[in-house]
């Protein structure tokens, strides 16, 4: 067995190697520097992850006034067609009988502007089939208006038309109920596009 295991020596002394000489004055500046490199690698990832977080911020609150636009206009758009039969049920009963409280004092108004323009002029009223009788208690419940109320087959139901000499002027109830029926659909047809897209 020719194996011959070497151990190291650990008894001998060793020289200690030769370092040269800190300065320091470069010491300090060193220093200094790696200081000022971290420090400004450290601003700049702070900026940069303060600039990403507010992106993110402004990116989800623009998400979340989105959500609650469509979350508002869907809700009032549910509310408006909820409540469109009500209105609809309003507009058919209660105009038409608010319309036949209030026309004799309709009445009542046109014809003094008119007095008040043409003097003393006789005055005519003329309505369509059916309607004189109606418009001569009103008149009778407003006061006394020397008036001749007669029937025209040519005029549509509930409109009036007043003369008085040359001046004309027509009344027409239903054209309110047009109106606000013309309002309502436009409504009902805004709302079930807002329900449809959102």
């Amino acid at each position: 067995m020719n194996n011959v295991l070497r151990l190291e020596d650990f008894g001998t002394s060793f020289a200690e190697p030769e370092v040269d000489p800190i300065d320091a004055a470069r010491l300090e500046a060193e220093c200094v520097a790696a200081y000022d490199k971290g420090y400004a690698e450290g601003w700049e990832d702070a900026q940069r992850a303060a600039q990403k977080a507010a992106e993110e911020s402004d990116t989800a609150a623009r998400a979340t006034l989105q959500d609650l636009g469509f979350t508002f206009h869907e809700a009032r758009a549910h509310v408006m067609a909820a409540l469109s039969p009500l209105l609809r049920t309003i507009v058919a009963h209660a105009v038409p009988l608010m319309i036949d409280r209030t026309l004799g004092e309709r009445l009542t108004e046109e014809l003094e502007a008119m007095i008040a323009e043409a003097g003393e002029a006789e005055i005519e009223i003329r309505v369509g089939e059916g309607e004189a009788e109606k418009v001569r208690r009103v008149l009778d419940e407003v006061g006394s208006l020397p008036a001749q109320v007669r029937e025209d087959a040519t005029l549509e139901p509930g409109k009036v038309h007043l003369r008085l000499g040359t001046l004309e002027r027509e009344i027409d109830p239903a054209d309110l109920e047009r109106r606000l029926g013309a309002a309502l659909d436009a409504l009902d047809h805004i709302n079930k596009d807002a329900l449809a897209h959102g």
